[in-house]
C-alpha cells in the first residue's frame, strides 16, 4: 500500500445520477490523503452513469465498477461492501459530495484510538439553505461502562442530546459494518441507514466522536425522497423495515433496557412522515392519545404547521374538535404567528411535535408567552407506545 493512501473502501451506490455523479467522485479523489479503494456500484442505472464511472475508472487505479441489474440501495451498498479488501469502509450516496480532509481526519482518529466507529455530522443542503446535523457530545473516544452508561441516556425517550444515525457520515470497521449490513432486507427503502447504525452501535466497544461537520447531504427537487411513487413504496415496505428492526433492537435490551421505548417513539415519527396519523392518534371519550385529556367541546389551539401540524390540525377538524387557531413561527394561509397567540380565547394548546427539542423550544415560548402548564398539552410516550400496540380503525381502538 502507498505510504500516504488510507486503509479505506469507500463504497459508492449509483443510480441515475449523472449531472452530479463527477462532483461526487473528484470529491473522493481529491482527499487531503489518497483513498485506497473507491468501489462505484451502478445499480442499472438508465442515464450515462455507467459510462461515467467506466471512464473515471480508467483514468484513476483506485476506482473500481461494478455493473448490475437494479436492485434498491441496500442490495448496491451490499454488493459494494462484498467486494471491499480494506480494513475500514464507509459510504457516499453518489450525488452527495464530502469536504478535501473528512477522510484524513477520521482515519486518524480511527487508526490512533481503534474505534469500531468514527462519527461526524454533515450539512444538509436543501437547494437555497442548508442546515447543519452533529452529535451533542464532546470529542473523544467512548468505550466501556462510559458508553453503556451513555447509550442508556442517548435512547431514553425524554433525552435531548442530539444523535446523528445517518450511515455515509461515519466510518467503521469493514467486519463490523458487514455483520449489520447483511441483516438488511433488501426491500427496506426507508430507514435503511438506521437498520445498520442504530444496532451497530449499540454491539459497538468503541466509538470516537469528531465534533467535525464534513459530509454535505443534497437534497434535489426531483429527489428520489421526493416522489410519490418512492412514498408508495415506503408504505409498501414499512412494515417488513419494522418487524427488522424490532428484531434487531431486542436483542440489545439487555444492554440498554429503554431501548424499546425509543423505538417506539422512533416508529410514532415514521407513522407520522407517511402520512399515518390514525395509527398514532385515538379518541376515547375525552382523551385525545398521545396528548391526554382533550374534550371535544373545548377550544383548541394547534401550535405548529409541519408535515405532524398539518396531518394533526386536519385530524381534529375531521372528527369535529372545536378548533379556533393554528400557530407557526413561519406565514401560511390560515395561521398566525405566536406573538399573536393571546389575543386567542382558547384552552388548549397541544404541541404538534414529537421530537423532544421541538417540544422544549415550543413549550418554553409558551411559559414565555404567559401561557399556564395547565392549558398545554404535548405527547405522552406510555400513550405512544399503547398506540402503537394497538389495531386500529379509523382512529379507534378495536373491540
Amino acid at each position: 500500500m502507498p505510504m500516504n493512501s488510507m486503509p479505506l473502501s469507500v463504497i459508492i451506490p449509483v443510480y441515475n445520477v449523472a449531472p452530479y455523479l463527477p462532483r461526487c467522485l473528484e470529491s473522493i479523489l481529491q482527499q487531503t490523503r489518497k483513498v485506497q479503494e473507491i468501489i462505484c456500484v451502478d445499480d442499472g442505472s438508465e442515464d450515462e452513469s455507467g459510462q461515467i464511472l467506466d471512464a473515471y475508472a480508467q483514468k484513476n487505479e483506485n476506482i473500481y465498477v461494478i455493473h448490475k441489474e437494479n436492485g434498491g440501495l441496500v442490495s448496491a451498498r451490499k454488493a459494494g461492501l462484498a467486494m471491499a479488501t480494506m480494513p475500514y469502509a464507509t459510504y457516499v450516496d453518489s450525488d452527495d459530495w464530502i469536504e478535501s480532509e473528512m477522510y484524513e481526519i477520521m482515519m486518524d482518529a480511527m487508526l490512533q484510538t481503534d474505534a469500531d466507529v468514527v462519527a461526524s455530522g454533515y450539512f444538509y443542503d436543501q437547494m437555497d439553505r442548508q442546515r447543519i446535523f452533529v452529535d451533542s457530545l464532546p470529542t473523544g473516544l467512548y468505550e466501556g461502562a462510559v458508553w453503556t452508561n451513555l447509550l442508556q441516556k442517548i435512547y431514553a425517550p425524554s433525552s435531548k442530546m442530539r444523535w446523528v444515525l445517518s450511515i455515509w457520515s461515519k466510518i467503521y470497521q469493514t467486519s463490523l459494518l458487514r455483520m449489520f449490513q447483511a441483516r438488511v432486507d433488501d426491500r427496506i427503502d426507508c430507514g435503511e441507514d438506521y437498520m445498520v447504525t442504530w444496532p451497530l452501535y449499540l454491539h459497538a466497544k468503541r466509538v470516537y466522536e469528531t465534533g467535525r461537520v464534513f459530509y454535505h447531504y443534497c437534497q434535489r427537487a426531483n429527489s428520489m425522497t421526493n416522489t410519490a411513487s418512492n412514498l408508495h413504496r415506503k408504505e409498501q415496505n414499512f412494515q417488513c423495515f419494522l418487524k427488522n428492526l424490532r428484531e434487531q433492537l431486542n436483542s440489545c435490551v439487555s444492554r440498554v433496557p429503554n431501548i424499546m421505548e425509543q423505538y417506539h417513539m422512533y416508529e410514532a415519527s415514521y407513522w407520522f412522515s407517511l402520512r399515518y396519523v390514525e395509527h398514532m392518534l385515538m379518541i376515547c371519550e375525552d382523551e385525545l392519545r398521545p396528548f391526554g385529556n382533550v374534550p371535544r367541546n373545548s377550544s383548541i389551539v394547534v401550535y405548529g404547521a409541519g408535515q405532524f401540524g398539518r396531518l394533526l390540525h386536519d385530524f381534529l377538524l375531521t372528527h369535529n374538535y372545536h378548533v379556533v387557531g393554528w400557530v407557526d413561527q413561519r406565514d401560511g394561509v390560515g395561521r398566525i404567528r405566536p406573538s399573536q397567540l393571546c389575543q386567542l380565547d382558547f384552552d388548549i394548546v397541544i404541541i404538534a411535535s414529537i421530537k423532544n427539542d421541538f417540544i422544549e423550544n415550543i413549550e418554553s415560548n409558551l411559559h414565555a408567552l404567559g401561557i399556564p402548564a395547565e392549558k398545554i398539552r404535548k405527547r405522552n410516550i406510555k400513550d405512544i407506545i399503547y398506540g402503537l400496540n394497538k389495531e386500529q380503525v379509523g382512529g379507534q381502538e378495536k373491540s
